[in-house]
């Protein structure tokens, strides 16, 4: 059953659900929970942490020492904690963990590398990052194409990304400077002006609202439920959509004990859901829907391998801090957004 108050060593499965999918999953799983108990008399021992970006008591579960102290099932987003290199060399390399995504995973997920050559993690759906235009602000200027375009001189102070009072989001930054180095960083900042949460990109964006820009860089799912149709522009880029993966970590041996979670999470019922909400499932039987010819921009496992991509990450986003305050001349951060 969903327990709030849940002992560390007794977890059979801890979750941080995309913020647009939690109502959905926490309901769908708690009657999968349900008709388990009712079939079979036995429950299992979880929790879904809530809020988009709070905190949680778990949130320093990779710190713990022993392998049975860590759930059985781990269900997470993005290169978090779960991506540090102590965390990966005392868990991860151990062989641990076992993926369960299925050999024959969706093409779409085929086509990117997105799933862990080496079995350990199993990507289930990802976080598509793309690009709305409000077609109005951008005026004479050419419709970006690719994610270097947001690199051009043209766009400067044009673009508004990820971000709050706390920064820019790491992400667009992480796979820039991947590309580009911090070179790259440095003329992405010199674009942006300002940071949002995506949802407020989707209500402003084709607005005749000041505060706006041409380019947003964006969830699918937020540049999707834009209501302003004919005013934007919704881009995937010709290099892929950036992809934050979604993904689980799974003890080898509790594959078996676990499998009504294993199969609710990786099967077609939810996948289905998470593909008509814009986030791509990596069973083979769902058609995603992207655009034709639309791929995934992946860092790829091998970058991420050979590199502590939580401590690149980190990095970044320092950097692309630094070289935004240094082009505005100011010491603050953005301008009062949460």
């Amino acid at each position: 059953m969903l327990e709030e108050d849940v002992s560390i060593r007794k977890t059979n499965f801890l979750a941080h659900i995309v913020c647009p999918m939690q109502q959905i999953f926490r309901r769908n799983f708690q009657m999968k929970l349900n008709e388990y108990k009712r079939l079979t008399g036995k429950t299992f021992k979880c929790h879904i942490a809530v809020g988009c970006g709070g905190s949680d008591k778990y949130d320093d579960i990779w710190k713990v020492k022993s392998i049975e102290d860590f759930p059985d099932i781990v269900a997470s987003v993005t290169f978090g904690n779960f991506f540090r290199k102590d965390f990966i060399e005392k868990f991860v390399y151990k062989g641990y963990f076992k993926s369960v995504i299925e050999k024959n995973a969706n093409e779409d997920f085929v086509r990117a590398g997105l799933e862990d050559p080496d079995g350990n993690y199993s990507v289930y759906s990802v976080f598509p990052l793309v690009m709305l235009v409000d077609k109005n602000k951008l005026g004479n200027l050419p419709m970006p194409k690719k994610w270097s375009d947001l690199l051009k001189p043209i766009y400067k102070n044009n673009i508004i990304v990820s971000g709050s009072q706390k920064g820019i989001g790491e992400l667009l930054p992480l796979y820039i400077y991947k590309d580009y180095a911090e070179k790259g960083l440095q003329m992405l900042a010199a674009n942006i002006k300002e940071g949002w949460h995506a949802s407020k990109m989707s209500k402003v964006a084709g607005t005749l609202n000041n505060e706006g820009a041409a380019i947003y860089v964006l969830s699918w799912f937020f540049a999707k439920v834009c209501p302003r149709k004919e005013y934007v522009s919704v881009v995937w880029p010709e290099d892929g959509a950036i992809a934050e993966p979604i993904y689980m970590l799974v003890k080898k041996s509790k594959i078996n004990e676990l499998k009504e979670i294993i199969n609710f999470i990786t099967g077609s019922e939810y996948g289905q859901k998470c593909a008509s909400y814009y986030f791509p499932s990596a069973n083979a039987a769902i058609d995603n829907n992207l655009p034709q010819n639309a791929s995934f921009k992946w860092l790829g496992w091998e970058y991420i391998k050979r590199n502590d991509i939580y401590e690149v990450k980190e990095h970044v986003r320092d950097k692309i801090m630094q070289y935004y305050k240094l082009k505005n001349r100011v010491e603050g951060g953005f301008k009062n957004e949460t």
